[in-house]
């Protein structure tokens, strides 16, 4: 009976360097994956924040005509209401011909730091975008969508 228990015992921790090995190889790429995800909630939860300001300062710009609008105005103001900073909000503004101006503010991610310079195998960390389009009748007062 004890010369069985030795060759169990044995036969379990014959692979001892298995796993640092396997660990070694997965490591750098749960960091990498690890990585993306904070970043990609980081974005989120900025969207979050960024929509609602956009939405609520735009919608404030309902008795302005164009000739009236400032954007960077509105781009500081939507800047300062998400907690963001001023060079990574922009807002540009067109009309049609019915009088209608469309507001479309876009927010910017970049990689924090240095990271935004690293690449891998040539191909480096692209700057994430989101834009929100919101278009007010300068006749009704109101936002149209």
């Amino acid at each position: 009976m004890q010369v069985k228990r030795t060759v169990l015992f044995d036969s379990l921790f014959l692979d001892k360097g298995q796993l640092t090995v396997e660990f070694a190889v997965i490591a750098p790429v749960a960091i990498v994956v690890a990585f993306i995800c904070a970043i990609l909630l980081m974005f989120i939860s900025e969207i979050t924040v960024f929509d609602i300001s956009a939405h609520n300062i735009i919608a404030k710009q309902a008795d302005r005509s164009i000739d009236e609008v400032d954007v960077s105005e509105i781009a500081a103001e939507i800047a300062q209401a998400a907690g963001i900073a001023k060079d990574r909000v922009v807002v540009e503004t067109t009309s049609n011909i019915l009088g209608h101006i469309t507001y479309k503010a876009t927010l910017s991610l970049r990689a924090p730091g240095s990271l935004a310079e690293v690449s891998v195998f040539g191909v480096g960390i692209t700057p994430l975008t989101h834009s929100t389009e919101l278009t007010i009748s300068s006749y009704r007062k109101g936002v149209i969508k």
